[in-house]
């Protein structure tokens, strides 16, 4: 009888755990759900990879801290990054190495598009979901499943970037109309420059200079020269943190500045701030999306965790950093969908998924609408000015398009000499 007793006792617990492995007394999560962020923290790309991850651990610590994923009874996000490298042959490496060893819900990565593209067919064959900053124009129509892309595409950024050189040739009086494109030999640089050229040239503007330059140059006087040699009179640059100084502070030494209209990455980051200090003001750049947009200002919730960012980590939160954020947001949107932590359920929620709550508004235009092919078909790019704050600090500011701009585009003829 004893046995008996004990037999029942031992299968009531057992089912009683089982039943209730997301809950444990008064509703507490006793589960960790595992996310994995790959991001470069090595290499010539290190510096949005630092940038990515931290806007991620600060999205996983604001929910763990605010009651943590509530359709799995308060469960907590445990981040788990690796490191891509800068190395496209190894990104795809290191993400089928991560899910093979910790079997997390889902993917966020990888910061770049040449990244990210090699790492489709794991996510596929690993039936992982990959949540991406990526804005390559190939990524949603190869006809994968698991991949999911809250962020404009490349042709959008280059559209913002013509509509500028447009609004300060119409309204300002300006003839601007020669244009060099100058792009990182990457995947990021490459289908920014066609996008820009595509788009420019398809508006009436004339493209005097195309030329690529490689990942990690260390002197761009020669590149600053043909500039120049071309009579161009606004430069759209596509580069990376230590690129994008090089080329300015190259401009800056000629005494020649044609009007930049950057194609985001490296010009938007606080490095270049940095770097550069006054020399940063009124360069114009596109950008996923940006900090202080007025739909963000306009969301107590949003803007209180931009903020909070700030404050945490002394600087704003970027476009990287933001991106990883919403990327955070959109995995818990999807969890409380589906009410489930297996990575087949969760991309099986975020099939046409709208999200209009949390952190996955950090997108613009303050949320989400996914096409069948994985792609927010609402997104759009934003277009930044440098420009000083209130306390002195330089930060990029929203400018355009008008529904999300939060200044005025600053016209200053000291800003641009050709």
């Amino acid at each position: 009888m004893k046995k008996l007793l004990s037999l029942i006792i031992a299968v009531v617990m057992t089912t009683a755990l089982l039943a209730g492995a997301v809950f444990a007394a008064e509703g507490e999560a006793t589960e960790t759900v595992k996310l994995c962020i790959g991001t470069p923290l090595s290499g010539s790309y290190a510096d949005c990879g630092k940038q990515g991850l931290e806007g991620a651990q600060y999205a996983v610590d604001y929910i763990n801290n605010n009651g943590g994923i509530q359709a799995l009874g308060g469960a907590k996000i445990e981040l788990i990054s690796f490191d891509t490298t800068s190395d496209s042959n190894q990104s795809m490496i290191a993400m089928e190495r991560a899910v093979e060893q910790y079997s997390p819900s889902a993917v966020l990565g990888m910061s770049y598009s040449g990244l990210t593209v090699p790492c489709l067919p794991v996510a596929e064959k690993l039936q992982t979901p990959l949540l991406t900053t990526c804005i390559s124009p190939d990524l949603n129509n190869q006809g994968y499943k698991y991949i999911y892309a809250p962020d404009p595409k490349s042709a959008q950024f280059a559209d913002q970037q013509a509509k500028a050189l447009m609004t300060l040739n119409d309204e300002y009086g300006y003839d601007l109309t020669k244009i060099a494109i100058v792009y990182e030999d990457s995947e990021y640089g490459i289908t920014t420059a066609e996008s820009d050229k595509a788009i420019v040239e398809a508006a009436g503007f004339e493209v005097v200079m195309y030329e690529a330059f490689p990942v990690g140059f260390t002197d761009a006087s020669s590149l600053v020269t043909n500039v120049k040699s071309s009579g161009a009179t606004v430069l759209f640059p596509a580069a990376g943190t230590q690129e994008a100084i090089l080329i300015i502070n190259a401009l800056k030494s000629i005494n020649y500045m044609p009007l930049i209209i950057a194609g985001g990455a490296g010009f938007l980051w606080p490095t270049i701030r940095d770097e550069l200090g006054d020399n940063i003001n009124g360069i114009l750049s596109a950008s996923q999306w940006n900090w202080d947009s007025k739909y963000i200002r306009d969301n107590e919730e949003l803007w209180d965790f931009v903020n909070g960012f700030e404050e945490e980590y002394g600087y704003f939160i970027t476009e990287h950093g933001g991106a990883y954020a919403g990327l955070v947001g959109v995995f818990v949107s999807a969890i409380e969908k589906c009410g489930s932590a297996d990575p087949v359920a969760i991309r099986d929620a975020l099939e046409g998924m709208e999200i209009r709550e949390g952190l996955g508004q950090l997108f613009a235009p303050g949320y989400i609408t996914f096409d069948e092919t994985g792609w927010n078909d609402s997104a759009y790019a934003v277009l930044i000015q440098w420009q000083a704050c209130e306390d002195g600090i330089y930060r990029p500011l929203t400018i355009y398009p008008e529904e999300a701009a939060s200044v005025e585009l600053i016209v200053d003829e000291d800003l641009f000499k050709y």
